[in-house]
């Protein structure tokens, strides 16, 4: 037989190439239909609202990195949501490169230089949730005159939009009621199509903060000092106060199974977020169901609160082998997750706080 000639050849190396382009097609088709209804493939946002997730899910369509996404976030949910936090607060990163490196920017707020050696006599005994307005320090201008009308104008706008003549609402639809943001916390959990993951908690610790805003910049400032009280009996400058914020990021190398998540709620961030991982990594759960199961809460005192709609049996059980059960109004456990797991994104924001997650 001859030697191959070079026409041979050519096409020999067309056609090698024509296969490798539809095994690679259908690879891609398979990994495409092997994602269900409501997942992403590239990236995606869970945050506390609709609006902000879409803003963070579009500056990763756009080109930026999950840490990008992360600030565009935070910037429309201190917006969104003033109660909750600002660049009046602090914050906590947890950011995941691709190659599997982690960094932790620990930006929390930390007792001022000069501050009133009495202070944490000042504690309360207890807080009480508290509706009002905000305050502001020095006198109002013209100019703030005319922007408070303006945004009470737009409140009114938007709440007169979602009256419905055939249908009334209880006020959590409303978003006028202290519910689930009477904490002042958000947390949003993100990842990119490059292979970066975010896990970021902000806060400007209770409801507005110290309901006191900069007259200047209009910047809500925070009262974490609070998280002081009834846990040291004096401070140092420089120091932070404790916080139960978790923002996490969790990898299995065997299952190549990638989760984002963080919450907000006070004392309750740690009993929100350990369920929601019990439920979903060692239940076998889906991200959704999870993060809305019902949370058991052991507060400071040992004492058990149940959330509404808590299984019912499990009560009993826990009742009859002692444990102190206690009624409260509020849970604030409120839990953003994102889950990567072959090659399919699910991303949930918690119900509790009817927010809605993003991707693409």
């Amino acid at each position: 037989m001859g030697k191959p000639t070079l026409k041979f050849c050519m096409c020999l190396c067309l056609v090698m190439n024509c296969i490798v382009l539809i095994a690679v097609l259908c690879v891609a088709v398979l990994t495409h239909q092997g994602c269900s209804d409501g997942e992403f493939q590239k990236g995606a946002v869970a945050a506390d609202s609709e609006m902000c997730s879409k803003i963070g899910r579009d500056t990763l369509r756009e080109g930026g990195s999950a840490v990008d996404g992360a600030i565009a976030t935070l910037v429309c949910t201190s917006i969104v949501h003033p109660q909750s936090m600002g660049i009046g607060g602090g914050s906590i990163f947890t950011i995941r490169e691709k190659d599997g490196t982690v960094k932790i920017i620990n930006a929390r707020e930390t007792v001022p230089k000069v501050f009133k050696s009495d202070l944490l006599t000042k504690c309360p005994p207890s807080y009480q949730l508290m509706s009002g307005t905000v305050r502001k320090t020095g006198p109002c201008s013209q100019e703030d005159h005319e922007a408070l009308a303006a945004t009470q104008e737009q409140f009114a706008k938007r709440i007169r939009g979602m009256i419905k003549d055939g249908q009334t609402h209880d006020a959590l639809y409303y978003s006028v009621t202290p519910s689930m943001d009477s904490v002042g916390t958000t947390h949003m959990s993100l990842v990119d199509e490059y292979g970066m993951a975010v896990s970021v908690t902000s806060t400007i610790n209770h409801i507005f903060g110290s309901k006191i805003f900069s007259p200047k910049t209009g910047i809500i400032l925070n009262n974490e000092l609070a998280d002081f009280c009834g846990k040291v009996s004096s401070i140092q400058a420089g120091e932070q106060p404790p916080s139960s914020m978790s923002p996490s990021i969790l990898y299995s190398t065997s299952r190549k199974h990638l989760v984002v998540a963080g919450g907000s709620g006070g004392s309750m961030i740690t009993t929100g977020m350990a369920l929601t991982l019990m439920n979903h990594l060692w239940m076998g759960m889906s991200l959704q169901d999870a993060i809305a199961s019902p949370v058991v809460f052991v507060n400071s005192k040992n004492e058990v609160n149940f959330e509404p709609k808590f299984d019912k049996d499990v009560q009993a059980n826990l009742t009859a082998l002692g444990h102190s059960a206690t009624d409260i109004k509020y849970f604030y456990n409120v839990i953003n997750a994102v889950s990567v797991k072959d090659g399919c994104i699910t991303a949930v924001s918690d119900e509790r706080k009817l927010g809605k997650a993003a991707g693409y």
